[in-house]
């Protein structure tokens, strides 16, 4: 709700709002809570993300991975995370 309203909110925000809208558009999508560290820091930090599975393939993607690579003045288009595979995406994702 609060994202919804403010457009404002941590990963666990951004990562139900999308799960949310993906399962309403049909997309097979959980919230994943866990730890990541990013290319910028590999140190594992508290994070949530979302997981879709297509075709029979798991994909990660990480609605607030821009926010992070921008504070951090890296590329989005070269570190994004949306439709990556865990073994490609470059940071570490670890689920609880």
């Amino acid at each position: 709700e609060k994202i919804l309203s403010t457009g404002k909110g941590d990963c666990y925000n951004f990562a139900a709002s999308f799960c949310l809208l993906s399962r309403r558009l049909g997309f097979e999508a959980a919230c994943i809570i866990g730890e990541c560290g990013y290319v910028w820091n590999w140190r594992p930090i508290a994070h949530g993300w979302v997981e879709i599975t297509k075709d029979g393939q798991t994909l990660l993607y990480d609605p607030q991975i821009e926010n992070y690579n921008i504070r951090a003045g890296i590329s989005n288009d070269d570190y994004g995370a949306y439709g990556v595979r865990y073994e490609t995406a470059h940071a570490r994702y670890l689920k609880h």
